[in-house]
């Protein structure tokens, strides 16, 4: 029983505690019910203190129990903490329940998913890449290798970021749980970040045809054609990609004048649609995308006749 088992209705799930007291359930599933009852009402703090009386009670006799108790344990802490900037602290209390799920149920694949979608917030996205590898191991889906990519593009490991997103695409006839647009334009921004300006047109191009386009995946398509017309072959310096404000920035070398290079500070350029929210019950699953994170820029820079091709 976890935080997804949730039922639609508080008062059914009063009742189903009342049945259980009166038919001697034990000690776990009794509290198991109250803490389902808790939650659909949104008494968290009640739910949470529930929770973590289950992982206690569960952790010799039942494990695999007790570890769906600190899933909930974990998950209740997000659900608090989702649409505000949760301080560090509060993060890493709900990563330090995924832990002990992990740790009782090692093929967890939800618990390593929600583990790698809270290390993204805390920026911390090669051990989130990590997890996420850990949960398509176990449960291949299109959000967690959306997820993934999302990851290794933060990392800068960009051609990873697009073997990911097309992984997610040719998963999603099985389970739709991600976007075709997002995961259509965070493609294209990948390709963007690797200097291959004609895949990327390409790509979000492509995205075209499923429909009206976005109107960051159509800002960034008219970026990427801004640029092809002055250089269809810039010069990517990833190895020096920096973070300024916060935001990755990468170096885009162009075989152009700054004359050449000064429309282009008018075409706004827009970042990734961001992660799939944390497994569980309706109230998390974010949807098709979210918020671009940290974001990032690309920085261009007007080299004429000075650059060797690779």
């Amino acid at each position: 029983m976890t935080a997804e088992s949730t039922v639609e209705d508080p008062k059914g799930a009063e009742s189903a505690s009342a049945i259980m007291r009166k038919s001697g359930l034990s000690v776990a599933g009794l509290t198991i019910s109250e803490a389902i009852a808790a939650q659909q009402s949104k008494d968290y703090r009640s739910a949470l203190a529930k929770w973590h009386q289950v992982a206690f009670v569960s952790e010799e006799n039942d494990p695999e129990q007790a570890a769906r108790a600190w899933f909930s344990v974990g998950f209740l802490i997000e659900i608090q903490v989702h649409a505000v900037d949760a301080d560090r602290d509060t993060l890493e209390r709900a990563i330090g329940a995924y832990d002990s799920a992990i740790r009782l149920h090692p093929e967890y694949s939800e618990a390593y998913f929600n583990r790698g979608n809270l290390r993204c917030r805390l920026s911390e996205y090669e051990p989130a890449a990590l997890d996420y590898t850990s949960s398509a191991r176990i449960l291949p889906k299109p959000r967690v290798y959306y997820n993934r990519g999302n990851a290794y593009f933060r990392c800068q490991r960009f051609p990873e970021a697009v073997a990911d997103y097309d992984t997610a695409l040719s998963l999603l006839h099985q389970h739709p749980d991600v976007a075709v647009m997002h995961l259509l334009h965070n493609k294209g921004n990948a390709l963007l970040a690797e200097g291959k300006l004609q895949k990327a047109q390409e790509c979000l191009r492509g995205a075209g045809s499923l429909g009206e386009l976005p109107e960051n995946t159509r800002l960034n398509l008219d970026f990427i054609d801004a640029i092809r017309e002055i250089d269809g072959r810039p010069i990517i310096d990833t190895d020096s990609a920096v973070k300024k404000n916060g935001r990755l920035c990468i170096f885009m070398q162009l075989d152009a004048s700054v004359e050449d290079l000064e429309p282009l500070k008018s075409v706004p350029h827009k970042d990734n649609f961001g992660n799939v929210g944390s497994m569980g019950s309706r109230e998390m699953k974010g949807g098709p995308g979210g918020k671009g994170g940290a974001g990032f820029e690309i920085a261009l820079q007007a080299v004429r006749g000075s650059r060797v091709r690779p």
